[in-house]
């Protein structure tokens, strides 16, 4: 048999990939810890599991990842109706990098501009809201509050198994 043709023919058996290798279609890798080898996660984030229509891609839990929030929000062309909020609440800060169409963070009245060479950080209790320009965007929001550990929220937790 030749890589990718395990089991069935028609998904690669991720169990028989060499380690540190990504399987083409596989929904994750997860190469198991050997000191002498790389230990990643990798999943495109077509695959992944999303929440509210599509738009709260849960990618936190489809890598795995347990030491800080980390979403991707995927807006429609033109899209206004993203909730305005903070994090006064929790204490969670996020910081926001655009990586796909265009759009802006307004900052309690303050319009900054997103492109793809732009990381922007908002403390807890400050207020934003996400905006989509006419392509619509895609940006990665990472989270956690100063100074603690991370807990995870139950609606960014995996509802399919």
């Amino acid at each position: 048999m030749g890589e990718g043709d395990a089991g069935s023919g028609l998904e690669p058996d991720v169990a028989a990939l060499p380690v540190g290798r990504r399987a083409g279609n596989a929904a994750a890798v997860r190469v198991p810890y050997d000191p002498g080898v790389a230990n990643y996660t990798a999943k495109r984030i077509s695959e992944m599991e999303a929440g509210y229509g599509g738009g709260f891609v849960k990618a936190r839990a489809e890598l795995g990842v347990t030491a800080f929030g980390m979403q991707v929000i995927r807006l429609p062309a033109d899209f206004s109706d993203y909730p305005e909020h903070d994090h006064a609440g929790d204490g969670q800060e996020e910081v926001y990098i655009p990586f796909g169409g265009s759009g802006w963070l307004d900052i309690e009245g303050e319009r900054v501009e997103l492109d793809g060479d732009l990381m922007v950080r908002v403390p807890a209790g400050t207020r934003r809201k996400l905006y989509s320009g006419p392509e619509g965007m895609q940006v990665l929001v990472i989270g956690g509050c100063p100074g603690e550990g991370y807990k995870i929220s139950s609606d960014s937790e995996l509802t399919t198994s």
